[in-house]
């Protein structure tokens, strides 16, 4: 799913929670890592990138057991998480910025594994989460 596409469902009100993929460190560099999970709370435009609000909260136990330790302490070794640093949010609400383009694939997967955002996922999207949705309803309607 492209970023922008997943911007317009956070604005219509979606909360996927998300798992993220080998490609966080394509546009990602400093903070989760991949398997890592969140719910995302909310989204907004910032000049030229999309930043997605998470909420780790509910998954930190968890994104302790996936998280690499990466990252140095004053010795300089790699021996640190990024729970370890400073740098983890203490209300664990992290924001994520994603570039605005056609182009950019999102760095997760939509762990929801029957839900019908995850099968829009799946599809291509030519078409709105609504009218998709839409869409849907008049296949059914049709059997």
């Amino acid at each position: 799913m492209k970023t922008i596409k997943l911007y317009e469902l956070v604005s219509q009100g979606k909360k996927p929670i998300i798992k993220f993929n080998d490609n966080v460190y394509e546009w990602i560099e400093e903070s989760v890592d991949p398997m890592m999970m969140g719910k995302i709370i909310g989204v907004s435009i910032e000049y030229d990138e999309i930043k997605f609000l998470l909420d780790l909260n509910p998954f930190e136990a968890y994104n302790r057991s996936v998280a690499r330790h990466d990252w140095r302490d004053d010795e300089g070794n790699n021996v640190l998480s990024w729970f370890e640093t400073s740098f983890y949010p203490k209300n664990g609400i992290v924001a994520i910025y994603l570039p605005i383009d056609e182009k950019t694939e999102i760095a997760f997967d939509f762990i929801e594994e029957d839900s019908l955002l995850n099968e829009y996922a799946k599809n291509t999207q030519d078409m709105s989460y609504v009218e998709w949705l839409e869409n849907e309803v008049k296949q059914l309607r049709i059997k």
